[in-house]
């Protein structure tokens, strides 16, 4: 008798069960809302530029091929538009040709812009060759909101030579880190020191 009265007084009630049930779909429903509790890694987009364009010269390339699913993230102009804020890695490979009788400086520049299409952050690579050259910056920065996009740009290069294009010589990757947009850090956009030219010979 002690042990039935023992199990009936811990046993919960129907409308205890009910109750707990409620508040179990309530608490469902408020982290259904909650995109910050959820990853953003898989947030992620590829591409590259379309081969046979003959791309010579300086200015924006045209990386807006899309390689597999995007998620988080759209081509947009020539480049990717990050649909959230926070913190972003963004890699991109260019491939120069040969060149001879030419200038065999280069600089290749990554930049990210706002929604007006402003400079927010930039990062560069230079290089010295005549052979053929491939450059790969690996960059990140801190958006402050969605709708910041960014672009590679050949910001120095022989009028005649040309970027080779498509899946084997180019790519533009992004990939969401955090949705985290302010604290106690750079968000990349501060000041750099500028590259000197060598003095002429």
């Amino acid at each position: 008798p002690d042990l039935f009265f023992q199990l009936a007084e811990t046993t919960p009630t129907r409308t205890e069960v009910d109750s707990m049930k409620q508040r179990a779909q309530q608490t469902e429903q408020s982290l259904n809302g909650r995109l910050d509790l959820l990853s953003p890694l898989q947030d992620y987009g590829s591409l590259y530029m379309p081969a046979n364009r003959n791309f010579r010269g300086t200015g924006v390339l045209p990386f807006v091929v899309q390689l597999g699913p995007m998620q988080g993230c759209e081509q947009y102009l020539n480049g990717i538009r990050f649909l959230d804020k926070g913190l972003w890695d963004i890699r991109a490979q260019v491939t120069f040709s040969w060149i001879r009788f030419a200038t065999s400086e280069g600089e290749v520049a990554v930049q990210v812009r706002n929604r007006q299409g402003q400079v927010f952050a930039e990062q560069r690579a230079k290089f010295s060759s005549a052979e053929v050259h491939t450059v790969s910056v690996v960059s990140s920065v801190v958006v402050p909101e969605p709708g910041y996009y960014v672009e590679v740009f050949v910001m120095v290069s022989a009028g005649n030579r040309a970027m080779y294009a498509g899946p084997a010589w180019s790519r533009l990757v992004a990939q969401h880190i955090s949705r985290l947009s302010s604290g106690s850090w750079a968000n990349g956009s501060g000041p750099s020191d500028v590259a000197d030219s060598p003095p002429e010979a």
